[in-house]
């Protein structure tokens, strides 16, 4: 499990009402209802856990290679925010954030102080944006940072380069102390503690508030995925957390929790082959089987949307589902805007034959599922796919040269409201679409302040060169002893465990 993995995985999809200029204020947490195999109520609480991690690995948050590791270096150092369940903004190391469209204020706490007993300063959080912005994991979230300054010891002012009145949402980095770069453990103001020689995290008892009942975490060297499902399942671990990049993981242990990701998969409509009719894109949309693909293929560890905006934070209520409604209604619409069936059913107008390019990696087989499916969905509706599955690097060519009527990608969506990748062409992976000016320049108010999310959403809605399909969720594995209210979060699966 490594590091491009984590990327793909870790940024969640905050989405916050915009105004020109906010403070943020710390706000309730709403639980989401549990989701496990197996009731806990009767569970008592536990003073130990057993996790596990790479002890090859670091537990730097900017140079590890491992996604458990990542996950415990958040329990030695803290950020400067998090955001909880609900995609709200916590302040954790932040005493009060000023965002506006070009700059973000930030005002620290004065009572915290790292392991060794300094206190936290402005230039302790400089320096961490330095070491986060060179990072692979953060470095392209904060690239749109054009200045950092310290007027005092506890202020931080950082000027952006472009407008973004949701920057605040990409605070969620470790804090860790000036001249920490090179240890293999730093530890921030944090939960825990971190002891080397008997591999162990111990309750930071200066933390406030302080872990309630989990005084000790056992470190078990289990470093891959696989290893660990079956560790979980011998007890020889009580909890693990994967992102579900493989099936042995699923059902491990008798308890989980699902983590809604960032992750969103998405059909992208090439206008230059297909062209811009209305009638077929709102057909792909109508007909693509949402449902159907995150039971079947994601085994129900999927959320359902047609706009690229995590279900969770949306502010409207996306639908996910596939209309009821009959395919031979839907022909008889098709027919009335000019499409009709050839001989074998597939439809064709002025010419133009609805029998589609369909680019796949092939070496991703959830994809390959995904793409049966949806062909078999809009078959019924006279659109044929040709599936092509690609090697992945002849894949990412074709995608870039615009060699494809339709492919199914997948992006993990930023904590800041950054849809841009869905708008702008600009990378090989960048989906070629053809978006009204009109979206973009609501894309772009929504940035400065001056309109609010929703219209952007409702937007989205109405355009359809990018079709998405289901948001991911990973999976918080737990044995049968283990408390029943755990609460996490892609940036934190230990979101909760001072309630443990």
């Amino acid at each position: 499990m490594y590091i491009k993995k984590i990327f793909a995985t870790l940024l969640a999809f905050a989405l916050l009402v915009s105004t020109g200029c906010t403070k943020w204020e710390n706000t309730p947490v709403i639980e989401p209802p549990p989701t496990s195999v197996a009731s806990q109520e009767d569970a008592t609480p536990m003073d130990a856990v057993r996790i596990p991690w790479d002890s090859e690995d670091s537990l730097n948050a900017y140079t590890c290679q491992s996604l458990q590791n990542f996950y415990i270096a958040g329990l030695l150092a803290d950020p400067l925010v998090t955001l909880s369940p609900t995609y709200e903004i916590e302040y954790r190391l932040a005493l009060e954030i000023i965002s506006e469209p070009l700059r973000c204020s930030i005002k620290l706490r004065n009572d915290l102080s790292f392991p060794d007993g300094t206190g936290l300063k402005a230039e302790d959080v400089m320096h961490s944006i330095q070491q986060a912005r060179s990072s692979i994991l953060y470095g392209s979230v904060l690239g749109n940072i054009s200045e950092v300054t310290t007027p005092d010891d506890y202020t931080v002012i950082i000027t952006l380069a472009q407008p973004d009145i949701f920057f605040v949402n990409t605070l969620t980095f470790p804090i860790y102390p000036m001249g920490s770069e090179l240890v293999s453990a730093p530890m921030g103001v944090g939960r825990f503690l971190f002891d080397q020689n008997t591999q162990t995290l111990s309750r930071n008892t200066k933390y406030t508030p302080m872990v309630k009942n989990i005084e000790t975490i056992h470190l078990t060297d289990i470093p891959t995925i696989e290893e660990q499902s079956y560790a979980l399942m011998e007890g020889r671990i009580d909890l693990m957390y994967s992102d579900m990049q493989s099936d042995l993981t699923t059902g491990m242990g008798t308890g989980y929790r699902q983590v809604p990701l960032s992750n969103m998969l998405y059909l992208s409509v090439n206008s230059a082959s297909i062209g811009h009719d209305p009638i077929i894109r709102t057909a792909l949309d109508d007909f693509a089987p949402r449902d159907t693909i995150a039971r079947k293929t994601y085994h129900g560890f999927a959320a359902s949307s047609n706009i690229p905006i995590n279900p969770i934070g949306a502010k409207m209520t996306p639908s996910g589902k596939q209309k009821s409604i009959a395919p031979s209604l839907y022909l008889s619409t098709l027919a009335q805007n000019g499409w009709l069936p050839t001989q074998t059913g597939v439809l064709y107008k002025d010419q133009t034959v609805l029998a589609l390019q369909f680019i796949v990696n092939e070496e991703n087989t959830q994809h390959v599922s995904v793409a049966n499916i949806l062909a078999d969905s809009y078959r019924a509706i006279g659109i044929e796919l040709t599936i092509v599955p690609l090697p992945y690097e002849e894949y990412q060519n074709a995608v870039g040269r615009g060699e494809y009527d339709l492919y199914l990608g997948e992006v993990a969506l930023s904590a800041n409201h950054d849809i841009a990748p869905l708008i702008f062409s600009g990378s090989p992976l960048s989906p070629m679409t053809h978006y009204s000016q009109e979206l973009v320049d609501i894309y772009n108010q929504v940035k400065m302040g001056s309109t609010d999310q929703i219209q952007l959403e409702k937007q989205l809605q109405l355009e359809k060169s990018v079709i998405p399909l289901i948001f991911k969720r990973g999976l918080l594995n737990f044995s049968r002893d283990f408390s029943s209210n755990i609460v996490a979060t892609e940036q934190d699966i230990f979101y909760n465990i001072v309630d443990w």
